[in-house]
C-alpha cells in the first residue's frame, strides 16, 4: 500500500527523484517500499541520503541500479558504514576540512545523484544549526 500511494503521487515524467529533502527511512516497510517503487520506475534515478543503515544492510542484495543511496554520518550506526563499505558523505564546516580528509564536496548532489560515483564526498554544514551548536 506504501508503494502504491507513492507511486499514484509520483509525476509520470520524473527524471531524477531525491527521496527526502529532510528526513529519512522510518521503518523498514517504508524503506521496502522504495525498494519496489525504484523497481516499479527503472526510467527514473531515485536517489537518499540515509542514517537507517540497519534497512540498507538488511536489503544489500535487493536495491534496485536505479536507486542510489550514501549513508549519512551523524547516526547510531556509523561504525557500520565502514564495515559495509557504503557509499557515504560526511558533513563538515569548510570546504579547507574536507579537502584535508581527501573528500569532494557535493554542492549540489552531482554526488550524492551519481549511479556511477566511486567513494565518498562530503557536504558543507548547511540548514539552520542550534545556538551553541559546534557548527555554528
Amino acid at each position: 500500500m506504501i508503494a502504491t500511494a507513492i507511486l499514484s503521487s509520483m509525476p509520470y515524467n520524473a527524471g531524477i527523484v531525491r527521496i527526502h529533502v529532510g528526513g529519512d527511512f522510518f521503518n523498514k516497510k517504508y524503506f521496502r517500499a522504495w525498494l519496489q517503487v525504484s523497481r516499479s520506475r527503472p526510467d527514473i534515478l531515485f536517489y537518499a541520503y540515509t542514517k537507517a543503515i540497519g534497512y540498507w544492510i538488511d536489503n544489500l542484495g535487493r536495491i534496485p541500479k536505479n536507486l542510489v543511496l550514501t549513508a549519512s554520518y551523524g547516526g547510531i550506526y556509523d561504525n557500520l558504514i565502514r564495515k559495509y563499505k557504503l557509499p557515504s558523505a560526511l558533513v563538515v564546516k569548510t570546504k579547507y576540512q574536507a579537502r584535508k580528509l581527501g573528500l569532494p564536496v557535493d554542492s549540489n548532489d552531482a554526488h550524492a545523484a551519481n549511479p556511477n560515483r566511486r567513494g565518498n564526498f562530503a557536504l558543507l554544514v548547511h540548514g539552520i544549526q542550534p545556538k551553541g551548536s559546534l557548527w555554528k
